[in-house]
């Protein structure tokens, strides 16, 4: 039995296909020279984009239920968001050009952060900043080491002693190395060539 989120990559991969099969209609459409070969085949692209309209509601339908799943992963909110786009790291080859957008998203959403002045708009900038580091993951070709990756650093982190990190003005409460920690390596994951 499929999972939501398969059924919702289905039903994009099918929208993409009868999409394309839509502008092909259409372009033989604007070769006909009959009237009546004219009306039948617009009658044909009319029910082409009546069924891409029904599959987005049922896409849209579905994503709306996945969206409040307490179980679904926020990588795959991610993944279906690109996906609906058409901007998944299988689609569009990532390019220096976009990493330097996405450091500059990521600094605005930063300084969004810096600059709010209530609780609501501090939370809306830190997820802010998520969605763009984990989509800025998947346009790598890395959201589905993601997790384990996380893991692993969570894992370094909590072998870390609270103290003063003077990289970082010295915040009492910071995380600081001690001696012998050893750093998550995540070469396995990624390769060595990212």
């Amino acid at each position: 039995m499929k999972n939501t989120l398969e059924k919702i990559m289905d039903l994009i991969e099918s929208l993409n296909k009868k999409a394309n099969e839509g502008k092909y209609q259409v372009f033989e459409l604007q070769e006909m020279g009959d009237e009546d070969d004219k009306v039948r085949q617009g009658e044909k692209i009319t029910e082409k984009f009546n069924e891409i309209i029904s599959d987005l509601d049922k896409v849209y339908e579905l994503y709306l239920n996945e969206i409040h799943n307490p179980e679904i992963k926020l990588t795959s909110l991610v993944k279906m968001m690109h996906t609906k786009f058409g901007i998944t790291s299988e689609e569009v080859p990532f390019s220096e050009e976009e990493k330097k957008f996405r450091i500059c998203a990521m600094q605005e959403e930063l300084d969004e952060y810096k600059e709010a002045e209530t609780k609501e708009d501090q939370l809306d900038a830190l997820v802010d900043l998520v969605v763009f580091a984990m989509g800025t993951a998947e346009r790598q070709g890395m959201l589905e080491v993601f997790d384990e990756a996380f893991k692993r650093v969570m894992l370094a982190n909590c072998k870390k002693e609270i103290g003063q990190n003077q990289k970082r003005g010295s915040f009492q409460l910071d995380l600081v190395k001690p001696e012998g920690w050893t750093a998550p390596c995540h070469k396995d994951l990624v390769g060595e060539n990212v």
